[in-house]
C-alpha cells in the first residue's frame, strides 16, 4: 500500500515524528512549538486544517484581552 510519509516535516507549528499502527485511519504523532504533543489525522496534517494543538490561538486570545483591559484603563 503506497502512501505519503509525512514523518520529519514541519507543517505549521507541528514538527511531525512518526507515524502511529492505527489499523483503520493514518495517524502522526506530532510535536508542537510550544512542547505539546497529540496524535494528529495524515488528512488535517495535508490538508492543512490542523496546524498546532491550539496554543497559538490561546495565546492570541491572552494578547487580546491585554489590549482591551489597558485601552479602558486608559480612558478612565
Amino acid at each position: 500500500m503506497s502512501y505519503i510519509d509525512l514523518a520529519g516535516q514541519k507543517i505549521g507549528r507541528w514538527s511531525v515524528l512518526f507515524r502511529t499502527d492505527k489499523k483503520k485511519v493514518v495517524k502522526y504523532v506530532c510535536q508542537c512549538e510550544c512542547g505539546n504533543k497529540r496524535e494528529v489525522l495524515s488528512a488535517s496534517l495535508r490538508s492543512g486544517k490542523s496546524k498546532g494543538c491550539g496554543c497559538r490561538d490561546t495565546e492570541k486570545s491572552a494578547k487580546a484581552i491585554r489590549k482591551i483591559h489597558r485601552s479602558t484603563y486608559i480612558s478612565w
